[in-house]
């Protein structure tokens, strides 16, 4: 009984100075009797509801959990106070007896309903199937309807990453996926810089411990050099805009070891990465026009670049044509005792919206808007799965932008290589339904035609013009892909019961079972790739419109077939060779990320082309519907995304040491001479490596050479590699990050 008064004497106590660490962590906004009631009404429920839970990574009461996430909502997101309200609860219905019916009554209807969202959100998780796919589903279409939901799950998230450590291996590898894959996007898109930077250096961290290690060792050695070099420019930089009677303060942004790594794994030397960047921040008057705004940018951009050399080509103005996340800055850089220096110029207002999205001049936050037209256009007839890879590809592809007008003047911002298409439906839907053709300038040009920076567009259309299947081979934006999608999908064919991708897959599939060809999930693969379809989806509809007749494709099957089944049963000492490797044993039944997978001779898989993993590699093996092993390097993205759709059914691979060298890509970067390529080639022939192809070309002196071989494993790679660094006027040895390997 004594003991049992200490204990709630103990639990008195802890209660109310968490609650006081609590309280007196928010910000001023939050410091009235009206809200400070009902901040302490929640708390009190929480606590109440989570007295008997810990956490299972750290041991401490389960309270701090939905206390540490409603402060992040509060400090770092800037919601207000139902949001905070809702934090404190977030897992009070998951986790506990109490419903959402108590929560109504406790609180307002406004709070059960986010809290609603996000028990169901993660119901979906833990259901039987596992379907994680559905769950962001679920989470990305919430978002128009109340962002609060996906803004709590973000901070969520962020608290669980910041207490991690304990957490099992295949957990932590799960969650690592899932962050790059769709929170990291998600945070982006939403402009929440911090979040995002520190989400993704967890995710780099507890995924990839070596390469963040060794990406933390590189970006260290170089700041022993270049810090002084920075701290000299910044007070050189002083000097000049004082003199120019400029008011700013100039700071340092420091930039994620992950945004540092993808630049490495893409060839650029590591010397010549942007790890930092220097910001030029400077008050914005009360009644600045944009003008004046635009004025002040380009008058301390003036005064730096008459001082300092500036370097061609990496000017970006997000001061006329901000990004859509809100971010508005003058970048560029320039060189300073031999050293290129990130420059950012920036109003005091923007850089707060560069750091959450938002800002207090500006509270409405651009890159939610954004975010909700995307979702809304992706969301029409996608299954899950595809809903979040074209989500992920459309907020994380870093894109050259082109600005093109309509004959009014006015600029349509649009990807690099955009077609006529592409323009005409970023326009209007009806507009691209029907377009035949356009006009730039004075030239009339086909739907296919690619677009550049300042052509003056006129769409020429016509009533009975039609969307094409083939269309969806040259446009550009998802946009425009979408719109195509959802026209096809719910374009009516003679059979009104019928889609028309259901009745191309029904002939398809008669029509090869009669034959005794089995359209297993590799050999769709080889077809869609033979055809160069955008999907399967594509394909059926070709079938079911009688564009693609079913003889060609028989024909064409058959002989990839053979080609399929030479490699499959080659010899049986033979190993991988590009895409198809291993021998004869069947693969179990179920893969667990519980457990690492070991490849060996004995297990037949397959190494995609798109990351061309090779044995030593950190990757992650798993079955598609057909039982069909496949195994990715961890940092591609198809690895993120099977971890981010269904984590529990993937395994860490162990290799064996028994395989046989497999293909991978690497870059050669240096100084052109005659005799390199030989040199090259004898060095690569001395370790009787089977070189698969070698491209090179030369522009003002410097030569790229881009291999592909046939390597034994990481290690023997490592070793090659350092001997070709040695060879003159090399540069730089880089193995291909996947995205490159094309």
């Amino acid at each position: 009984m004594e003991g049992n008064g200490n204990l709630i004497q103990f639990d008195a106590q802890y209660k109310e100075e968490l609650y006081s660490y609590f309280y007196n962590s928010l910000n001023n906004s939050f410091k009235t009797a009206e809200i400070e009631e009902q901040l302490r009404n929640a708390y009190d429920f929480a606590f109440e509801a989570h007295r008997e839970q810990r956490r299972k990574t750290t041991g401490e009461p389960y309270i701090v959990h939905p206390v540490s996430v409603a402060l992040i909502v509060a400090n770092e997101i800037g919601l207000g106070v139902v949001s905070v309200v809702a934090a404190l609860l977030h897992d009070v219905v998951e986790d506990t007896h109490y419903t959402l019916e108590t929560i109504t009554e406790r609180f307002s209807s406004d709070v059960a309903d986010i809290v609603a969202g996000l028990t169901k959100i993660t119901n979906v998780y833990n259901a039987k199937s596992n379907a994680q796919s559905a769950t962001f589903e679920k989470m990305l279409l919430s978002i128009p309807h109340d962002p609060r939901v996906v803004f709590i799950k973000l901070a969520d998230r962020l608290h669980n990453m910041r207490t991690m450590e304990g957490m099992p291996q295949g957990t932590i590898q799960i969650k690592a996926g899932e962050n790059l894959y769709v929170y990291v996007p998600i945070a982006y898109q939403l402009g929440l810089y911090d979040i995002k930077k520190e989400l993704e250096d967890s995710s780099f961290r507890f995924a990839q411990p070596q390469q963040y290690a060794s990406v933390v060792k590189e970006v260290t050695a170089l700041r022993r050099i270049k810090d002084p070099v920075v701290t000299d420019f910044k007070k050189d930089l002083m000097r000049i805009l004082v003199n120019t009677g400029t008011t700013c303060k100039i700071t340092t942004e420091i930039k994620s070891y992950y945004y540092v790594s993808q630049n490495k794994n893409a060839g650029i030397p590591i010397e010549d990465i942007s790890y930092e960047a220097v910001r030029i921040v400077f008050p914005e008057s009360d009644g600045d026009s944009n003008e004046v705004t635009v004025g002040k940018h380009y008058s301390i951009y003036s005064a730096i670049i008459c001082n300092f050399p500036e370097r061609d080509g990496f000017r970006r103005d997000f001061v006329i044509k901000p990004k859509k996340n809100g971010f508005k800055a003058l970048v560029f850089q320039v060189n300073y005792h031999g050293h290129w220096i990130e420059v950012q110029i920036i109003t005091d207002d923007n850089d707060m919206v560069a750091h959450k999205g938002y800002s207090r001049v500006h509270p409405q936050r651009k890159g939610l808007l954004d975010l909700t037209t995307k979702i809304n256009e992706l969301s029409v007839g996608l299954p899950a799965e595809d809903l979040l890879a074209r989500f992920h590809d459309l907020t994380m592809s870093e894109q050259r932008m082109i600005y093109v007008f309509t004959p009014k003047g006015d600029i349509q911002e649009l990807p690099v290589d955009s077609t006529v298409l592409d323009f005409a439906y970023s326009v209007h839907t009806d507009v691209g339904n029907h377009c035949v053709g356009a006009y730039v300038g004075s030239k009339f040009v086909p739907l296919d035609y690619k677009l550049n920076t300042a052509d003056k567009v006129t769409i020429f259309s016509s009533p009975s013009a039609r969307p094409q299947q083939a269309w969806l081979h040259f446009v550009k934006t998802d946009r425009a892909k979408a719109k195509l999608n959802a026209y096809f999908h719910r374009t009516p064919t003679n059979d009104t019961t019928k889609s028309p991708i259901e009745i191309g897959k029904v002939i398809f599939n008669n029509y090869m079972y009669e034959r005794n060809i089995i359209p297993d999930f590799i050999l769709l693969k080889e077809l869609i790739k033979h055809y160069q379809f955008y999907s399967t989806e594509e394909m059926y509809r070709q079938i079911a419109n009688h564009e693609l007749a079913m003889q060609d494709v028989e024909k064409v099957a058959v002989d990839l077939r053979k080609i399929l089944r030479n490699d499959r049963h080659a010899s049986k000492d033979k190993s991988i060779t590009g895409q198809i490797g291993g021998g004869t044993t069947s693969i179990p039944p179920e893969i667990s990320n519980k457990v690492p997978f070991t490849i060996n001779r004995r297990v037949h898989f397959m190494a995609p082309s798109c990351c061309c993993p090779i044995c030593g590699d950190d990757a992650v093996a798993f079955l598609d519907s057909d039982n069909v092993l496949y195994v990715h390097r961890r940092e591609c993205v198809n690895a993120q995304s099977q971890l981010a759709t269904d984590g529990k059914h993937t395994a860490s691979v162990v290799w064996g040491d028994d395989l046989d060298p497999m293909i991978t890509t690497v870059q050669i970067l240096g100084r052109d001479r005659q005799g390199i390529i030989r040199d090259v080639s004898v060095l690569i022939d001395s370790w009787r490596i089977n070189i698969q192809s070698f491209t090179i070309s030369s522009h003002d002196n410097v030569f790229t050479g881009i291999i592909k071989m046939m390597v034994k494993d990481t290690a023997s790679l490592e070793k090659l590699s350092q001997e070709l660094n040695e060879i003159s006027n090399i540069v730089s040895v880089n193995r291909l990050a996947p995205i490159q390997q094309k």
